[in-house]
């Protein structure tokens, strides 16, 4: 259809036709009288710019153009060349009904466009699927069998090909759960016959909801790039049956909290006469996206007959068991590309894992660019180019969203802060030495609480943040590591705390600390038009002989960072007194521990290493006991003191894969269920272009059931 449609660049008189024919997308002649849709086509390297023009009744005006389209009346294009007439202006050029037809206008040109891109990615596709009988290898020099629930490599014959698979196939038929990565918490029923599908014959129920269809078709765009991603080589491959999937979802709300239904069903049967037919169910878009994502991951490529193949025969029925399952990702020790920010946020959607935790300000750069204080990111990020501007921030918020993830920003206070408030006078020993004195790391800061001036600045800071990052649910404060030498070191500080009869002691400083955290939490509740509920690291706030006397489990939510047992846990005295938990233990979840110190020689304090077995196994629900309801989720933390962009992708691929899973499914197994799986999908992951760690030896993927002790 698409060579029909253009040919040699222009467009052929066969086109007007053809595309009235979508009787979904343009409905009349009249409706595109006055309409043109310009849209960049690539294919392989080179780049078309095709112009589809006016539609009038003596047929359709071909042109080729290299230049992008101007405003509507400038798009269209004639035969001749018409002499300029000077007119006065319409002074009821913008009358209703003018702007009802330039409305209904722009729907058509972008319901059209949607048309012009499936025809065209029609055409790419089917110059790579061909037809290609299945036969005996000739590249290949090892299959698999599956015998008792397991894939056993076996040489290649003339004699046995015709029974033996890819490594990938053999998982899809072999595997309790195949390829899925979480595996299903509900129903689940994988059967063992699969079939060829093409890519190039895929059919997506649409919604009348703007809003439901955009962030779809966007998750549509991605399910196929994450196919593509799967067939390593540029080559034709095999045709299939259709694959139709038909969309059933409840609620049209957008909402992405931490309430948000995420469940989904997913059916899948075949048909000789219909094809593969595919019913996604969710009550929310969530949960269809899940849905597609768990789809997707059906859907192998068989390199040894080069086709893409998929179960014929599904039933899935699942849910996650916690809701919150989360990265954080510290972008100020280190600076962070957006590129490298939403890749990292691309492949957390592959696994469903579904918060980004932007830990976006501390004391070694300030790379937030807000617009009402500019001149702390001018003063304190790296370079002018390292900042993230309200725009790029809401680029992030806008596609981890799409994604099903949301983004929780943190501004980390009072501790943690030196650069970019240094000309403000606002703060106390601003890059104390030695350093270990004041603070937990160089450069050393904290604020004043001492000083009205700072809360002003914390609102408007609070303010900004909560509209560029969508008024999100839950905002994190803070609230670590607070050095009282610090605040000790200061005349102004000292001289407030005897005005007002306090101790230069740890119990008076511990009272400073609430004073400034409960005026903090005021602002943000202000900014946030109390649509937001505050995080707080454990800290010494939250230790047994305080946290009564300063925080409520009302107010704050506790993100624990350090041990997840032990009588030094702050776990147990938390949960008896009723708050939320997010789990962080630093036992575990820390993925910066085992590589070396930055001031000294040796390995970091966290050490040793945690490997993707010790994160599967890191079992939250243990930890809660009889209070598992007040367990939100967890999160990893990657701190980025000496990982840097180069090296994001294997500080946390796969490991965050095993945390994934053991947050969705919560899993009562040790890692080894989950091993093959695992390496099946550390393959997609490089295949994808993430340069994920390796766990084992490649001869031991190849041999599945042998690198065991």
């Amino acid at each position: 259809m698409a060579t029909e449609l253009i040919q040699h660049g222009k467009i052929t008189t066969a086109a007007p036709q053809m595309i009235r024919n979508h009787q979904n997308i343009i409905t009349s002649r009249s409706s595109v009288n006055r309409t043109g849709i310009y849209y960049l086509i690539r294919h392989g390297s080179a780049a078309q710019a095709i112009a589809l023009v006016r539609l009038p009744t003596q047929g359709l005006i071909s042109a080729d153009t290299i230049e992008p389209p101007g405003p509507l009346d400038r798009i269209f294009f004639s035969k001749k060349k018409k002499k300029k007439k000077k007119r006065k202006m319409n002074r009821k050029f913008f009358t209703p009904d003018k702007i009802v037809c330039y409305v209904m206008s722009v729907m058509v040109i972008v319901a059209a466009t949607a048309a012009i891109i499936m025809v065209v990615r029609t055409s790419i596709c089917d110059s790579k699927e061909v037809e290609i009988p299945e036969q005996k290898p000739m590249s290949a020099t090892w299959g698999y069998r599956c015998i008792e629930g397991k894939c056993h490599r076996t040489l290649i014959s003339t004699d046995n090909w015709i029974n033996l698979d890819s490594l990938s196939v053999c998982h899809l038929k072999c595997e309790k759960y195949a390829t899925l990565l979480p595996h299903p918490t509900g129903q689940v029923h994988i059967g063992r016959a699969v079939e060829t599908v093409s890519l190039c014959r895929v059919d997506f129920t649409q919604f009348d909801d703007s809003s439901v269809q955009k962030y779809l078709t966007a998750s549509i765009d991605r399910f196929h790039r994450v196919l593509e991603w799967k067939r390593t080589k540029d080559q034709a491959y095999a045709k299939g049956s259709r694959l139709a999937v038909q969309f059933n979802l409840t609620s049209m709300d957008l909402s992405l909290n931490r309430d948000t239904d995420e469940c989904y069903s997913l059916k899948v049967d075949f048909n000789s006469e219909w094809g593969i037919r595919v019913a996604i169910t969710g009550e929310t878009y969530y949960g269809i996206r899940h849905g597609l994502e768990t789809l997707a991951q059906l859907i192998v490529y068989d390199d040894l007959q080069v086709r893409y193949k998929v179960p014929s025969d599904v039933e899935i029925v699942d849910c996650p068991v916690y809701g919150y399952r989360g990265l954080l990702l510290d972008t100020v020790r280190q600076y962070y590309s957006l590129d490298s920010i939403k890749r990292t946020i691309d492949t957390m959607a592959m696994v469903k894992l579904n918060v980004f935790h932007w830990h976006i300000t501390d004391s070694n750069s300030y790379p937030m660019k807000l617009n009402r204080f500019p001149e702390m990111a001018q003063i304190g990020a790296y370079s002018p180019d390292r900042v993230y501007t309200p725009a790029d921030m809401r680029d992030v918020v806008e596609f981890a969203r799409i994604r099903g993830i949301r983004v929780i920003p943190e501004y980390d206070a009072p501790a943690h802060v030196a650069e970019g408030w240094q000309l403000t006078d606002l703060i106390t020993c601003y890059n104390g030495q030695p350093y270990y004195e004041f603070c937990a790391g160089p450069p050393c800061g904290q604020l004043d609480p001492t000083q009205e001036q700072v809360y002003g600045y914390l609102e408007s800071i609070y303010a900004e943040m909560n509209e560029i990052f969508n008024f999100p649910d839950m905002f994190h404060m803070g609230g670590d590591e607070v050095y009282p030498s610090c605040w000790n070191s200061s005349v102004t500080v000292r001289q407030w705390m005897t005005d007002r009869g306090w101790t230069h002691d740890r119990d008076g400083y511990i009272q400073l600390w609430d004073y400034f955290q409960a005026k903090a939490h005021e602002k943000l509740m202000k900014a946030s038009q109390g649509k937001t509920k505050a995080i707080l690291w454990t800290g010494t706030l939250t230790e047994e002989a305080f946290v009564d006397r300063f925080l409520s489990p009302a107010d704050y939510i506790i993100q624990v960072w350090t041990l997840g047992s032990g009588p030094t846990s702050q776990i147990p005295h938390l949960l008896e007194r009723g708050y939320d938990l997010i789990i962080s233990n630093n036992d575990a979840l820390y993925l910066d521990c085992g590589f070396g110190l930055y001031v000294d020689e040796g390995v970091n304090w966290c050490s040793p290493y945690k490997p993707w077995t010790k994160i599967y196994g890191n079992n939250i629900t243990a930890m809660a006991g009889e209070y598992r309801g007040q367990i939100l989720g967890a999160e990893a933390c990657s701190w980025s003191s000496i990982n840097g962009e180069p090296s994001l992708d294997s500080r946390l691929w796969p490991r965050l894969s095993a945390l994934a899973e053991r947050l969705w499914t919560d899993p009562d197994t040790n890692f080894r269920q989950v091993e093959r799986r695992i390496l099946h999908h550390l393959r997609d992951l490089i295949n994808a272009g993430i340069d994920a760690e390796s766990i084992q030896p490649e001869w031991c993927i190849q041999n599945p059931h042998y690198c065991l002790r």
